[in-house]
C-alpha cells in the first residue's frame, strides 16, 4: 500500500496497523516527578506533546510531555516517516542523574528534581522535557546547528536548542536562569522566517531567536543564538492559548481561530520586510461562513480548553490554498476553509471523515498533509500507543 497510495478509499481514517511510538522509547520507562513513579512516557504526547514537520523530506519529528507529567529527563526525539509510515528513535533521552531544580528559597541550583516546575536545562545544557505544543520547528539543512541532510530541531523552553538531526546532537543551549528571565513558555508557539524563530510565548508577546547570533548566556559565554523578548508589540493580540492557531509557511502568516466563527490572522512575513517593531497593522480580523453550517463548530465550547477543536490539527496545503482542520474528538470530522485571499474565509465540513481516536488535549501539529504516490494522504498522531491514521484525501 506505502507504494501504491491510489489504492486507499477518499475520505476514511485507516490506522496503520504496525506503527507504534511506544515501542521505539527506551526502557526501563522514567517515572512521572510529580507521583515519582509510574510510566511518564505516553505523556511525550499526551501531555501537550507537538510534532514539527519537515516538509521537504516529509518527516513528523515528535518530543514533548515534561512539567511534571513525563520526566524531566524524556528528551528523547522519535521521527515518523510519511512515506515509511514507520517510527525511529533519532535522539535518545537524557541520563536521570542530569536532572536538577532552581531552588528559589537559596537562590541557587539544586541536583535533584522539584516536579520539573521551573523547567530548569538538565546538568549537560539540553532542554527539560516541557509541554512542546506548537513550540518545535524544523529548521532546513544550512542553518546554524542543522545537520547537512536531515537538518535540525528547534527545541523551546527556558533552555533553547537547535538538535543536529544528523548527529543526533543537542547544540549549545542557550538559557537562562529563573531569576534572569521570567518568560513562560507554556502555550509556546514557534516558527522559521529566514534565519531566525519567532513566535508568541507566554500568550500574546513575540520574541525573535536569530540563529546567526550568539550570546553570553547562564549555561555557555557563547550560546547558540540570540534571543529577544518582546521583539515586537501589538495593540491587536493574535490569541494563541487554548485557541487553533496555525502557520501558513509559504504564505509567512500566521492564523488564530478563537469566538464564534471568528479569527485574526498575521502577516508576519511583511512585518518583518518593512523590519516594523509594532505589528498593529498587519493584523487582519477574520470571519468564517459556510453553506452547510459547519462555521458554526468553531464556537467557544469547542475552542475552549480542551474542546474538540481547541488546537486541533490544522495544516496549510499551499497547492490548493486551503487550510485542513481535524477535530482532536474520537468521530469528530475533518473541515476544509478556503477563500484564504480575502477576510472572508469558507467552511465545509467534509462528508466521511471521522478521527478514530480522541487527542485529548490537543494536536499541536501531529496532523500533517504529505505527498505521495501522487495523493494527497493526511497523517494524525493522537497517542502513544495507538499507531498513527492515514486518510487518503485526493
Amino acid at each position: 500500500m506505502a507504494s501504491d497510495w491510489i489504492q486507499l478509499p477518499t475520505m476514511r481514517w485507516f490506522f496503520v496497523g504496525d506503527a507504534i511510538l511506544d515501542t521505539v522509547i527506551e526502557t526501563p520507562r522514567y517515572p512521572k516527578p510529580k507521583a515519582n513513579s509510574g510510566d511518564g512516557s505516553p505523556n511525550i504526547i499526551a501531555a501537550w506533546g507537538g510534532a514539527a514537520w519537515d516538509y521537504l523530506n516529509q518527516v513528523m519529528y515528535i518530543s514533548g510531555g515534561g512539567h511534571g507529567d513525563a520526566h524531566e529527563c524524556e528528551t528523547g526525539i522519535y521521527a515518523l516517516n510519511a512515506a515509511q509510515l514507520q517510527f525511529k528513535r533519532v535522539v535518545n533521552r537524557s541520563p536521570l542523574d542530569t536532572v536538577q531544580s532552581w531552588d528559589f528559597s537559596q537562590g541557587k541550583v539544586m541536583p535533584q528534581s522539584s516536579g520539573n516546575a521551573t523547567n530548569m536545562p538538565l546538568r549537560h545544557g539540553v532542554p527539560a522535557s516541557i509541554h512542546t505544543y506548537d513550540g518545535l520547528v524544523w529548521i532546513p539543512p544550512g542553518l546554524p546547528g542543522a545537520g547537512p541532510s536531515a537538518g535540525g530541531l528547534f527545541y523551546p523552553g527556558n533552555a533553547r536548542a537547535i538538535v543536529n538531526l544528523d548527529l543526533a546532537q543537542y547544540s549549545n543551549a542557550h538559557w537562562f536562569n529563573p531569576l534572569n528571565a521570567s518568560g513562560n513558555w507554556s502555550y509556546c508557539a514557534a516558527f522559521l522566517d529566514g534565519s531566525a524563530l519567532y513566535g508568541p510565548h507566554d500568550s500574546f508577546a513575540y520574541f525573535k531567536f536569530d540563529l546567526n547570533g550568539s550570546e553570553a548566556t547562564d549555561w555557555s559565554p557563547q550560546s547558540l543564538g540570540q534571543l529577544k523578548f518582546n521583539a515586537f508589540s501589538s495593540s491587536t493580540a493574535l490569541p494563541y492559548a487554548n485557541r487553533a492557531w496555525t502557520l501558513m509557511r509559504e504564505r509567512r502568516e500566521q492564523v488564530s481561530l478563537f469566538g464564534d466563527a471568528s479569527g485574526v490572522r498575521v502577516h508576519h512575513g511583511r512585518a518583518l520586510d518593512a523590519k516594523a517593531s509594532n505589528w498593529t497593522n498587519y493584523h487582519e480580523r477574520l470571519n468564517l461562513s459556510s453553506s452547510d453550517g459547519s462555521h458554526r463548530d468553531f464556537n467557544s465550547a469547542n475552542l475552549a480548553d480542551d474542546g474538540a477543536l481547541a488546537n486541533a490539527g490544522m495544516h496549510y496545503d499551499h497547492t490548493l490554498a486551503c487550510l485542513w482542520v481535524q477535530s482532536n474528538a474520537k468521530d469528530g470530522a475533518l473541515y476544509r476553509i478556503d477563500g484564504l485571499d480575502s477576510t472572508n474565509w469558507r467552511v465545509s465540513r467534509q462528508a466521511g471523515p471521522a478521527a478514530l481516536s480522541d487527542a485529548g488535549h490537543g494536536t499541536w501539529g501531529r496532523f500533517r498533509v504529505a505527498r505521495m504516490g501522487g495523493v494527497n494522504v493526511a497523517l494524525r498522531v493522537s497517542s502513544s500507543t495507538e499507531p498513527p491514521q492515514v486518510l487518503r484525501l485526493s
